[in-house]
């Protein structure tokens, strides 16, 4: 049956329509900026305004403009074209792979060995690892490195944000003076965005941005781990994913032999068969003389009770 393919073909992660997690991402980069440069960092001791600014504002610049780049460029493998007219079709009853023998069938060109033909992009990109939903674009050898510090600076700065956060809630109720938060004798308040709140107010503040930090946190250490450990067996998420398939699709064909060759398969009934069988054997097994049991030999050899 034919696979239609849409003519559309994606440059980079801006080109519309964009993807909800990729809105979503930005809205919380939004988000955490403002909180922490109109309403964290200002209410910190003067003594350590400094750390709290250029602490978590460094680690999510860094996120944020790396995620940008990312976002931006063009992972295509070099030898795609743009202006080349494409294929909307394909049969797989005639052709199995849409890259066979480095030859993409929609991209009509030769592409390199690594290369994969993405999808969601519609093009081949070189050293494929996956579609990443946040950036709307593919993660390949060009921006694979950028999106690693991306997420590991994202995932440091929500410990940062963190570390901020219950600093300045401990304070606020443990200690509430100049030496923890920027007070004074003629400003009594915390401010918000230039705006005096009160202790309740801030701490609803406080108390929602830990719980959007968390998730935050949750998703991109999760995604820090799990490509630390795709980095340390030499894998690409793609090549995971085939290895993941191919062990299933092995378990599978093993329950499916099971179920049509009962007789072969390891049963309870089977096994508890083969555990009875073995104790019988071993009840029986022939003395060095005589051919008798071991047992009735070693009956022999025990001394008479006197």
């Amino acid at each position: 049956m034919p696979t239609i393919k849409d003519e559309f073909v994606r440059r980079h992660g801006l080109e519309w329509p964009l993807n909800n997690q990729q809105i979503g991402a930005w809205v919380f980069i939004a988000y955490f900026a403002l909180i922490l440069f109109g309403g964290l960092a200002p209410n910190v001791a003067v003594r350590w305004q400094a750390l709290a600014f250029f602490g978590p504002g460094i680690l999510f610049g860094v996120h944020a403009v790396t995620l940008a780049v990312c976002t931006c460029m063009d992972p295509a493998d070099p030898a795609v074209r743009y202006d080349l007219a494409r294929p909307t079709t394909i049969d797989r009853s005639q052709r199995k792979h849409v890259i066979m023998n480095q030859e993409c069938y929609f991209c009509q060109v030769r592409v390199s060995s690594t290369a994969k033909h993405c999808s969601a992009c519609n093009k081949c990109v070189s050293d494929f690892d996956h579609h990443c939903r946040w950036m709307n674009n593919c993660v390949g050898g060009r921006t694979y490195k950028l999106f690693f510090v991306s997420i590991l600076a994202g995932a440091l700065g929500t410990a940062a944000l963190f570390a901020l956060l219950f600093y300045l809630l401990i304070a606020l109720h443990a200690f509430r003076d100049s030496d923890h938060l920027h007070l004074s004798p003629d400003r009594r308040d915390l401010q918000v965005l230039g705006h005096d709140v009160t202790d309740a107010g801030m701490t609803v503040l406080l108390v929602v941005t830990i719980i959007l930090n968390g998730l935050a946190a949750f998703m991109l250490w999760q995604l820090l781990t799990f490509h630390i450990m795709l980095i340390s067996n030499k894998m690409s998420t793609f090549e995971f994913i085939k290895k993941q398939r191919a062990e299933e699709e092995a378990r599978l064909a093993a329950e499916a032999e099971e179920e049509a060759n009962p007789k072969n398969a390891a049963t309870p009934n089977t096994r508890c068969r083969a555990f009875r069988d073995c104790c019988s054997a071993r009840s029986n097994r022939v003395g060095p003389s005589g051919g008798k049991p071991m047992e009735a030999v070693e009956a022999q050899q025990a001394p008479s009770p006197p």
